[in-house]
């Protein structure tokens, strides 16, 4: 841009103006009313764009909160209390729903894993070059879909106990069926060690027994033996759990049971027989939920607030109100979370069908309010209604599609999700005021441009303004000049 550093017409003494000062008086005055409006849109602009950022984390914490109590797995708060825990004991599990009562409860066998062992070997003991075949119940198999070379394991000549069972540990037949090898120093000798012997556990249940063959003709390591002992000369074969619940016989091929009372895991610990009853209670835990529907009643009142506050006119003091005002899409926020909480749920159950059901419903300036007792009420008497009407019972909201039947709580999570995805009502407000701010910043620009050439077109304007002055000061020196001579011969 041009500047005058030296203003002519002063130094001439031809005049008092200073052009310097008007040249920036008269591009003061045509910039600063344009740059205000350019200011205040900006203002406007950046101030939305933050308002949507909060905006988006408060209706993050909304879809949170719901989805808290939108599902089985936060849902199924129970107490699980046992009349005798030595024999069993329960807790909620979170993968179903369980209604309260009481469970009579006999178990008369734990479940026991296969168990083989080798032969007793001398410490010094090197094994023969040797293939282990395991296999189940006379398949060609250890695991039904693996190839035969999955069920063997490759022990080279040489390899001590210790060896031998890093192999087995090592191996794809270990892996995929779970099976474990130990080594186990009898001792039998006044002060010494051995001989060894190398055990090896599967998984409990009758589907998990196996037996093992090896390609050694002397079969050195003898590794297919019962364990018996003076207490067990039995075969060591895997068992099955068997209990029964209310009267109903059940086996199980492990001690931690979570599919015979939906909701429930239940931890087998011992089997006194059929004689003895253990009573099972189960009852309803609203606590942990109702801290959490609470959550939910001050996620939504943030998010509401916001809502209110930008769309509604502007309030000195807060930078929030009226930066939204005119924005239609903002306020349809507001009007899809409240019809999602005042109708009826896309699950109901029973006498839950609504919020209000549950005591949580508007008041009369639209703040949402929680009355707990209410909760609690229905919850202790009515939980499986509850979870049904909140939840649907799933184990988590289906967040992707607006479509799903979700529940009171589901549905409010999935709307709020459709909000804040990246093709969501928000991310089109957001894309809209950053689309504005682009468009100010080029009025900027224009602006910048146009005051330059202004000012450089004032700044020539002056300077030619400066050289006619002083030609006249010129002219007006000769004509003093003249005049005084003129006197002087006169």
């Amino acid at each position: 841009m041009a500047t005058v550093n030296t203003n002519v017409i002063k130094t001439l003494g031809a005049a008092d103006i200073d052009t310097q000062e008007l040249v920036t008086n008269l591009v003061a005055a045509t910039k600063e009313p344009r740059q205000k409006l350019i200011d205040a849109e900006k203002k406007k602009a950046e101030v939305a764009i933050s308002t949507g950022a909060l905006l988006n984390s408060a209706l993050t914490t909304l879809q949170s909160a719901a989805t808290e109590i939108g599902g089985v797995a936060k849902l199924n708060q129970l107490t699980v209390s046992s009349s005798n825990s030595g024999v069993i004991t329960g807790t909620a599990s979170g993968t179903g729903v369980t209604k309260a009562g009481n469970y009579a409860v006999k178990v008369t066998a734990l479940a026991e894993p296969q168990r083989r062992a080798s032969k007793d070997l001398a410490t010094d003991f090197t094994a023969a070059a040797t293939t282990l075949t395991f296999s189940s119940g006379g398949a060609s198999g250890f695991v039904s879909s693996a190839t035969p070379s999955e069920n063997q394991v490759s022990i080279t000549a040489g390899r001590t106990p210790s060896q031998v069972v890093a192999d087995i540990n090592d191996s794809t037949v270990a892996k995929n069926n779970k099976i474990k090898a130990t080594l186990i120093d009898k001792q039998t000798g006044a002060g010494g060690t051995g001989p060894l012997v190398i055990v090896i556990q599967g998984q409990s249940g009758t589907a998990n027994g196996f037996s093992i063959a090896s390609s050694d003709a002397t079969d050195a390591l003898g590794l297919d033996r019962a364990i018996t002992t003076e207490e067990n000369s039995a075969d060591n074969a895997a068992v099955d759990a068997a209990f029964s619940i209310n009267n109903v016989a059940l086996k199980r091929s492990s001690n931690t049971v979570t599919d015979a009372i939906s909701g429930v895991s239940l931890n087998l610990n011992s089997a006194p027989g059929l004689g003895t009853i253990v009573n099972l209670r189960v009852t309803a835990n609203p606590a942990a939920v109702e801290t959490n529907v609470a959550n939910f009643v001050e996620a939504y009142n943030l998010v509401s607030s916001i809502l209110k506050r930008a769309t509604g006119p502007a309030v000195e003091g807060d930078d929030i109100s009226g930066t939204m005002k005119s924005d239609a899409n903002a306020r349809s926020i507001l009007t899809l979370l409240r019809n999602k909480i005042t109708k009826e749920s896309s699950s109901p159950s029973g006498d839950i069908t609504h919020w209000g059901s549950l005591g949580v419903s508007f008041d009369r300036n639209g703040v949402l309010k929680f009355d707990n007792s209410k909760f609690n009420t229905e919850f202790e008497s009515n939980p499986d209604d509850v979870i049904k009407a909140l939840s649907n019972d799933r184990l988590s909201p289906s967040l992707f599609s607006q479509d799903a039947v979700n529940g009171l709580a589901g549905d409010v999570a999935a709307a709020a999700y459709g909000v804040i995805k990246s093709t969501g009502i928000l991310k089109a407000i957001t894309d809209g005021y950053e689309a504005k701010l682009d468009r100010v910043a080029k009025k900027q620009s224009t602006l910048d441009t146009y005051i330059e050439r202004l000012t450089a077109q004032y700044d020539k304007q002056f300077s030619a303004l400066n050289s006619v002055l002083a030609s006249f000061k010129d002219t007006q020196k000769q004509l003093e000049r003249s005049l005084n001579l003129n006197n002087r011969n006169n």
